[in-house]
């Protein structure tokens, strides 16, 4: 992750403008042409969590040992699929991101190898777990448990993150469409009070590394 150039939040907001804008005259960003980039953050929120076991050919569910596809041959293998969404502040602005790849979401989760085995294994004939920062948990012991974890600071923390904009978000292309006379109003509060504040819209990012900030 050292080799990839470091980024503030507010500088892949201001790539997604045209370069004929006054933001990108003169400024010092990367390019389009690095698709990763590194930044510093804090984990202020968790989102979701997804947890299912599918088939490997027709990405059917796959429960108690078999595929649940009418169609499906019945000769794949189950294969874990697994999501997680949180979002993330770096003090320039916020984004959510989402863990695609099962050894990254047990890194955020701050789950060893074994630990993490044993909880896929406990799932895999449960069907799909879904955990949302305002949904029910299912009352599932390891549910509870992610539930818990996901909410807690040792998932909610200071971390370095490999990154790259997630053109597959449904909101992406109205993020790419703002200038930067459209921030968004954001209501802050503060004690008792409120004020509101000019925010940048938030950017859509996909993890491909996560690293401890020592």
């Amino acid at each position: 992750m050292s080799d990839l150039p470091k980024v503030l939040l507010s500088d892949l907001w201001l790539l997604g403008l045209s370069k004929n804008t006054e933001a990108s005259q003169g400024a010092k960003l990367p390019t389009w042409k690095q698709s990763l980039f590194s930044l510093e953050c804090y984990i202020c929120m968790f989102f979701q969590l997804i947890i299912k076991t599918v088939c490997s050919l027709c990405r059917e569910l796959y429960v108690d040992g078999k595929c649940q596809g009418k169609r499906c041959r019945n000769d794949g293998h189950p294969k874990l699929l697994v999501q997680a969404v949180v979002l993330i502040d770096d003090g320039s602005g916020q984004a959510t991101v989402t863990f695609q790849n099962s050894s990254l979401v047990a890194s955020l989760l701050t789950l060893t190898e074994n630990q993490w085995n044993d909880i896929s294994e406990g799932l895999r004939n449960y069907g799909p777990l879904y955990i949302t920062k305002d949904g029910t948990v299912p009352p599932l012991p390891v549910a509870q448990l992610l539930s818990s974890l996901c909410s807690s600071s040792l998932v909610l923390r200071p971390c370095k993150l490999a990154v790259t904009r997630d053109r597959k978000s449904p909101c992406q292309h109205l993020v790419d469409q703002k200038t930067l006379d459209e921030f968004q109003i954001k209501e802050v509060r503060i004690a008792r009070n409120s004020v509101n504040t000019w925010s940048l819209p938030l950017l859509s990012l996909e993890c491909f590394a996560l690293e401890e900030i020592e």
